[in-house]
């Protein structure tokens, strides 16, 4: 970069980190207050909860094996991986943990049922009167009420008890459209962009030797590109799947989008990328970080274009709900 000088650089490297570290403070930090406000991270996938905290991991480790990366980007690093703790516990605290509980419940329920079962079929067997047992006689309500395990439950029966709760029945038919055709390109975009440039970083590196540790650090930095370019497909899919992004803070994207470019600007704009005898090792060991923040740019505004899809269909859902209430 002839135009720029090395300190002008340095200047706008500081800047553009700074700027991306804020935006990064304003993605996450509303995700987690709206988890905490709400209660609930139903609308998080927990793909892309995994994902994204295994690409930070990743990001972290490889940070501190490589010699060429900058400071912001290890406190952007642990940052991130800060949040992921919090995120990764709101989604145990309100969907794991009430669901385990559930689940419990219910076994109990279950063992008192299959308990019941057993006297009332002990007793049969004995000659007792199965209509009157301890002095406690059994109405036709009782009996129609009884659980059985495998019939019906006060006249309701588990087979469609299991289809109420059934998230994979969509009663307003988007079920009948094939989920897997919109995200089946964009899956085969992101690999073909890892698999690309990690070819033309090998072709420009052979000349240049690398240790051990540094073949370590371009492995764990590939790997986390790998993993951060993939990691907003299960959200996308999810949101799909329910045509709806609530539950999900439109500032965690917006901001990602400018932290991201921000990120890569900051990297283009090192000093020890302006240099002409740095330059060229300084990009072969940042290109994973580089293609890690500019790639993802692409899935977030697929976000807002669901969000502007999604949004359309409950407004008008809205309207017509409105326009009857007014009515009634």
């Amino acid at each position: 970069m002839p135009f720029l000088s090395e300190g002008s650089a340095d200047i706008l490297s500081h800047l553009f980190s700074t700027v991306s570290l804020c935006s990064w403070m304003c993605a996450q930090l509303p995700q987690i207050f709206l988890n905490y406000r709400s209660k609930s991270t139903e609308g998080i996938s927990p793909g892309f909860l995994a994902l994204w905290a295994l690409g930070d991991l990743l990001s972290l480790s490889s940070c501190f094996i490589n010699d060429k990366v900058l400071y912001f980007q290890v406190y952007l690093s642990l940052f991130f991986v800060s949040n992921d703790v919090v995120l990764c516990y709101q989604y145990y605290r309100y969907n794991v943990k009430p669901e385990f509980q559930r689940s419990l419940v219910t076994d109990d329920s279950e063992q008192t049922v299959d308990g019941l079962n057993r006297i009332i079929s002990g007793a049969a067997r004995y000659g007792c009167d199965t209509e009157i047992i301890h002095g406690v006689e059994a109405t036709d309500d009782t009996k129609r009420s009884l659980p059985v395990k495998g019939k019906e439950v006060s006249g309701v029966s588990k087979t469609s008890s299991s289809d109420i709760h059934n998230p994979n029945n969509d009663s307003d038919g988007y079920r009948k459209l094939d989920p897997f055709k919109p995200l089946h390109t964009i899956s085969i975009v992101a690999s073909s962009l890892s698999s690309a440039d990690a070819l033309a970083v090998n072709r420009v590196a052979r000349s240049t030797h690398y240790t051990s540790q540094d073949k370590l650090a371009l492995f764990l930095a590939w790997s986390c590109t790998c993993v951060y370019i993939s990691s907003r497909i299960p959200q996308l899919y999810k949101n799909y799947r329910r045509k709806s992004v609530q539950g999900i803070s439109p500032l965690l994207f917006g901001a990602a989008v400018l932290g991201n470019l921000t990120y890569t600007a900051s990297i283009l704009l090192s000093p020890q990328f302006v240099r002409p005898d740095d330059r060229m090792e300084f990009f072969v060991k940042q290109i994973p970080y580089i293609v890690g923040s500019s790639g993802t740019v692409f899935f977030d505004y697929l976000y807002f274009y669901q969000r502007y899809l999604y949004h359309e269909r409950r407004t008008d859902n809205f309207s017509m709900n409105n326009w009857h209430g007014s009515v009634e």
